[in-house]
């Protein structure tokens, strides 16, 4: 942590629990990830406090496919 820190990246405690997930979504040729603590439900959306990251570009997309394929060979 103190690597991190010494980019000027604050880290704080919360209370809260983040359970990260990612999500993968392909209509025709084009791939999304979405990664975070974001739930698919409505509660997810409009009432919790909730943290996301949306991966478009093909090559990020595809890395994250690739090692996540590799971590759970």
């Amino acid at each position: 942590c103190k690597d991190v820190e010494k980019l000027g990246v604050e880290i704080k405690q919360s209370e809260e629990r983040f359970h990260a997930k990612i999500y993968y979504l392909k209509l025709d040729e084009e791939e999304v990830c979405v990664q975070g603590s974001v739930n698919l439900t409505k509660t997810s959306f409009c009432e919790n406090e909730e943290n996301m990251m949306i991966l478009w570009e093909k090559a990020q997309v595809s890395d994250i496919i690739k090692n996540l394929e590799r971590e759970l060979s």
